[in-house]
């Protein structure tokens, strides 16, 4: 948790001031100052008290919300929400939280408990869903809405969303009818609906199961099945290594397991020196590399500047899987992604790359941050053959989880 390596990191959201090369060569990355250090997590569902829905993050708006009703043959304990006998719009059970403006993955566990219409509901994004046809109704601003039979009348029902807000609902609610837009009417005081396993994710986490969550700190971190990263905050996180000595080869690799949050500001993922764009025998990796640009780019140069090679269609919330691959002297810097690559032939001059520090997720450690999670880092300076780097991208793709 300390640069020194003093205090070991024992548990998720806990931060990292030390990160330590795996190659052996002690090339370790630190960071210094307390309130810059990127956090260790396994986080995916961003809802809090995910099965506790009588707990104070949840509002229960016009009913009652009776812990424990029922559980299914999974052993999944379901609440139980009945409205109210006023005929109001705002029958639901809601948690507010915090979200950017980009995709996100929506879903509950459900099952009738007197109403088999459910609506799911996100700030202006909804989606209905009839339990009795397994089918969707009416639906605003989401995609992918699907509703999926787990067994004894429990169904999975999601949808995804790109409306964000500061203090956005998310909530679920019974609707008197599939096709009606409204959740206005007059509950008997007696039907409801059963709730459990709230989940918020990024759409790019969407295929990961189900996290329990109870509080930031306190979550389902089973790594069979969430993968570990470090939560780099866009603001101020990163880190930086000694000077690695590169100076007798003129041949890179590099591999980075990420997921891009934002694409609002040109941010570093991981530049050698302090500056690649002035300081000869360097290279980096950007995402994006312009504000609001889709890019992953990377530049290689030797005694001459060159541009970096862009990478375009590669919009955030995303997680992929980077390699770039320079050559000095065969005039090459290559970018792959998400099964796509582009080369940049631009002369890149003379000579080897350099004695320069490693800096992660920010240049020099002041300015550029990334906005994101870095799950896997490789830095070779070789050639690398192709069947090799397309392995280490597939071991990074499996330790990242991703289909």
């Amino acid at each position: 948790q300390d640069a020194a390596g003093s205090t070991p990191v024992t548990a998720v959201e806990q931060p990292v001031g030390r990160l330590l090369d795996k190659s052996g060569r002690g090339n370790h990355a630190t960071q210094a100052t307390t309130t810059k250090r990127p956090i260790y997590s396994r986080r995916a569902n961003l809802l809090t008290k995910t099965e506790q829905f009588n707990d104070v993050a949840w509002v229960s708006d016009a009913g009652t919300v009776t812990p424990n009703a029922y559980t299914s043959p999974t052993g999944r304990v379901f609440a139980k929400y009945t409205p109210d006998g006023t005929n109001v719009g705002n029958h639901r059970v809601r948690q507010a939280i915090t979200l950017p403006t980009v995709a996100h993955t929506l879903s509950f566990e459900v099952k009738a408990a007197g109403y088999t219409g459910i609506k799911l509901r996100a700030t202006t994004a909804w989606v209905n869903f009839d339990l009795t046809t397994e089918t969707v109704g009416n639906s605003l601003n989401v995609s992918s809405p699907t509703i999926a039979a787990l067994g004894d009348g429990v169904y999975r029902v999601s949808c995804t969303f790109s409306v964000g807000a500061a203090n956005a609902y998310i909530y679920i609610d019974p609707n008197d009818t599939v096709s009606s837009d409204t959740a206005a009417f007059a509950g008997d005081g007696t039907s409801g609906i059963y709730i459990s396993a709230a989940s918020v994710t990024l759409a790019t986490d969407a295929h990961l199961p189900y996290q329990w969550v109870n509080t930031d700190t306190d979550y389902d971190a089973d790594p069979n099945k969430f993968p570990a990263y470090l939560r780099f905050d866009g603001v101020d996180d990163a880190l930086q290594t000694g000077n690695i000595d590169f100076t007798s080869t003129d041949k890179m690799t590099v591999w980075a397991g990420v997921t891009k949050l934002s694409d609002a500001t040109a941010s570093i993922l991981l530049e050698s020196s302090a500056d690649s764009s002035g300081n000869p025998g360097s290279f980096y990796i950007t995402a994006p590399e312009t504000p609001g640009a889709s890019s992953l780019s990377f530049r290689s140069r030797g005694s001459a500047f060159t541009a970096p090679m862009n990478l375009y269609g590669h919009a955030a919330p995303i997680s992929r899987v980077v390699a770039a691959i320079g050559d000095i002297g065969g005039d090459i810097s290559t970018i792959r992604a998400g099964g796509a690559s582009a080369t940049n032939p631009q002369d890149q001059g003379t000579g080897n790359y350099g004695n320069y520090p490693l800096y992660i997720c920010a240049r020099a450690g002041t300015l550029f941050f990334f906005n994101g999670r870095i799950y896997s880092l490789i830095v070779r300076g070789a050639q690398t053959p192709l069947s090799q780097i397309e392995a280490t991208e597939l071991y990074i793709k499996q330790k990242m989880r991703m289909p």
